[in-house]
């Protein structure tokens, strides 16, 4: 009974440390989620099949050329959203790289400092809108430190699990750092879908200031579930493929009715945050 009870201390102190997002991110009830589900596994029945040729050094000369011109327009875009946010513009500027020692993944990511979009990834963003929609997620998740934010989550579940490590000493229970580790892992995995909601609903926004058609960006998330479908329903350290395309919808909306009545083009802070 008390190894149990030990074992719930790091996760419900750790909960109460975590950084969470900072913006009224929509969220979608389980009825309407579960409709857009059967739409995209419609999409994943007509078989889709990812692109998995070899990429030539043409090819990936014109990647990186195509990726210079968006990514001028990504960071200007991105600047002048923390400029609107009232944050210095300096501080979000982050450089764009086509990431070529990994062509095998459909893959793009952030690290905090750059942004960095795979072959493949490339090759099936085949419109600007489409490429526009993957840059402006990833560097949203630059601009609301998100990478650092989950380093912190993983630093103060470390620090909760090591007390409890040294609880359970007390106790003569020898843990070998065992609460330590789930506690980093708790806090890596600590709101990391609300992350990616967040990033989904900022990236909207650097989209539209970035002057891209916006009202295509929900499509991505169909065409990503018909190239893996095994991993589109999955949820975890990610949002399902069908919820994100409810939210970029939800968001286009929001975004076009801000436009037409006027409103300043930011994402909507929580009331503790604003």
């Amino acid at each position: 009974m008390r190894v149990h009870l030990l074992k719930s201390l790091p996760v419900v102190f750790l909960l109460a440390a975590c950084a969470q997002p900072t913006t009224q991110t929509p969220y979608f009830d389980s009825g309407a989620v579960a409709q857009e589900e059967a739409v995209q596994r419609a999409y994943a029945a007509r078989g889709q099949q990812m692109l998995n040729t070899p990429f030539t050094p043409q090819e990936l000369s014109a990647m990186e050329q195509r990726l210079a011109m968006h990514a001028s327009r990504i960071v200007n875009a991105g600047q002048l959203l923390c400029d609107k946010m009232g944050r210095d513009p300096a501080t979000c500027t982050y450089t764009i790289r086509l990431s070529t020692d990994d062509q095998e993944n459909l893959n793009a990511y952030a690290d905090g400092e750059e942004i960095f979009i795979t072959p493949p990834m490339m090759r099936f963003v085949d419109t600007d809108d489409k490429l526009g929609t993957v840059l402006a997620h990833e560097y949203a998740h630059n601009i609301m430190g998100h990478v650092s934010a989950k380093k912190r989550n993983a630093m103060a579940g470390m620090a909760v699990g090591a007390l409890a490590d040294m609880l359970a000493a007390t106790q003569g229970y020898d843990t070998r750092g065992t609460f330590s580790e789930m506690g980093v892992n708790h806090g890596l995995r600590a709101f990391s879908p609300d992350f990616e909601r967040e990033a989904d609903y900022v990236g909207l926004y650097v989209m539209a200031l970035a002057q891209y058609d916006i009202a295509e960006a929900p499509k991505l998330w169909r065409e990503m579930t018909a190239a893996d479908p095994e991993g589109a329903f999955l949820t975890g350290s990610h949002p399902s493929n069908p919820e994100r395309y409810l939210l970029l919808d939800h968001t286009k909306n929001e975004i076009v009715h801000k436009v037409r009545s006027g409103h300043l083009l930011v994402p909507n802070l929580r009331p503790e945050q604003g």
